[in-house]
């Protein structure tokens, strides 16, 4: 049978804790962001969701971030890391709210699934402004086949 992992298993690394060398420095405008994983027995049944937005005060609408997280590789040391491009641009539906309805509401773009893997830190680049937040998703390891 299998155990849920004990919570919390990443933390934002530092340059003490995670050797961030063969990482380029941030371009002007940006920011470099290294998680740091905990070893857990099976890692294979966990992954890592990363996603970057702002706070912002919003109406009752849906609102998303224009934006995608584009993989990249570190030449000569084949290290994968994860680059978030945006315009900015801000799109919500369009209903009709009540006036009290505008509220505080972490505003984010596509979300990107990562392999969940406590050996490399997950380095992300995302523009000066905007907060990179993550979350792990975990499984019993059990695949589901369709009923005939």
């Amino acid at each position: 049978t299998h155990e849920p992992t004990k919570f919390p298993m990443v933390r934002k690394a530092d340059k003490r804790s995670v050797d961030l060398s063969m990482y380029a420095e941030p371009d002007s405008g940006w920011q470099r962001i290294a998680l740091s994983l905990e070893p857990v027995k099976d890692e294979t049944l966990l992954k890592v969701e990363l996603v970057v937005g702002l706070e912002m005060v919003i109406d009752c609408n849906l609102h998303g971030l224009q934006g995608e997280f584009e993989y990249q590789t570190v030449k000569g040391w084949g290290y994968g890391l994860w680059k978030f491009k945006t315009n900015g641009e801000i799109v919500s539906t369009l209903m009709a709210c009540e006036a009290d309805s505008e509220h505080l509401s972490f505003v984010h773009g596509q979300s990107q699934l990562v392999r969940y893997n406590s050996k490399l830190p997950v380095v992300v680049y995302i523009p000066q402004g905007y907060e990179l937040r993550w979350r792990v998703w975990e499984t019993d390891g059990a695949y589901k086949k369709l009923k005939k």
